[in-house]
């Protein structure tokens, strides 16, 4: 019974509205991974441009939404034009929840506390700390660059009271546990 009634509760909540929202805003990658379909995609590359973002938003907003993720299914979120744009009109609607998928590549290219007052939840995909097994997997030569990246945003974070959460995803090409041995781990 108990399940019954959760299932008819659950699509009771799915008919009103998405849990979360994924937005891709992109489908543009400045990086090249061996694991992402983006080297086989052959569509147009663009952008979402903002006055759909906000339409697409707006309408969420008015469902009650609560999460709206930017996740790209290929390319890179931070790469878009005027990124904090699409940010400080999100911050017009309290009740939503950001959230991104990015390679942390440009970070940097964002003043960190707005990037962190504003994203509530962080997920950043990159190789296992090693500056090797990164130009295998994402064949680009930005580890450097990603590894201060990330180290900021955690450093950052850590001085908050109202701490993000900031999840690392791994992608390695080999086992764990050489991967955590490795100096930049």
């Amino acid at each position: 019974i108990g399940f019954i009634f959760h299932k008819r509760h659950f699509q009771r909540m799915l008919s009103k509205r998405p849990f979360t929202l994924h937005i891709n805003l992109t489908n543009r990658c400045n990086s090249n991974c061996s694991f992402c379909a983006y080297q086989y995609q052959t569509v147009k590359k663009e952008y979402m441009r903002l006055p759909l973002f906000m339409k697409i938003v707006n309408e969420y907003d008015k469902m009650g939404g609560v999460r709206l993720s930017i996740t790209p299914i290929v390319g890179e979120p931070l790469l878009i034009k005027n990124f904090d744009k699409y940010i400080e009109y999100l911050t017009t609607k309290p009740s939503i929840l950001v959230e991104i998928i990015t390679n942390a590549v440009l970070i940097d290219k964002y003043d960190i506390n707005f990037l962190l007052d504003n994203i509530h939840q962080w997920q950043i995909s990159t190789a296992g700390f090693d500056k090797e097994m990164y130009r295998r997997l994402y064949r680009t030569k930005n580890y450097n660059r990603v590894k201060k990246n990330i180290i900021t945003l955690l450093k950052e974070n850590s001085k908050r009271k109202d701490k993000r959460e900031i999840l690392i995803s791994l992608r390695i090409d080999r086992p764990l546990n050489e991967v955590v041995q490795s100096s930049d781990f």
